[in-house]
């Protein structure tokens, strides 16, 4: 069998479709990350189901402390869309016309390129 034959077998398992709940791919790593206090995580423009579903569960799950970056309106209206609760988290409006917070300006300023 050649190697590209047995990397075609390992992937065909899709671990979002049709296994247990308690089925998940990276279910011993995450085990190992309850143990470790949740990291504090800005989430930039999670406007997908996936992305904003996944970041709350996490939270939920002690994994991450997240600050929700992107178009607020918008995350407010897929959370109430997909039945989960934002609210416990912090939201920074990044939409076109949203004014930056007072703290981004220095931060910029402080940028340096890298070499």
């Amino acid at each position: 069998m050649s190697d590209l034959a047995q990397l075609a077998e390992s992937v065909t398992v899709d671990p979002l479709v049709g296994h247990p709940a308690d089925y998940h791919v990276f279910h011993k790593f995450l085990e190992r990350c309850k143990q470790l206090p949740a990291i504090t995580t800005a989430v930039v423009w999670p406007l997908s189901d996936v992305a904003l579903r996944g970041t709350v569960e996490a939270a939920v799950a002690g994994l991450i402390k997240p600050t929700l970056i992107g178009d607020e309106a918008a995350m407010k209206a897929l959370a109430a869309k997909i039945g989960i609760d934002i609210s416990l988290y912090p939201i920074l409006d990044a939409t076109p016309s949203a004014k930056p917070p007072s703290w981004a300006w220095p931060c910029a300023a402080a940028a340096k390129p890298r070499p």
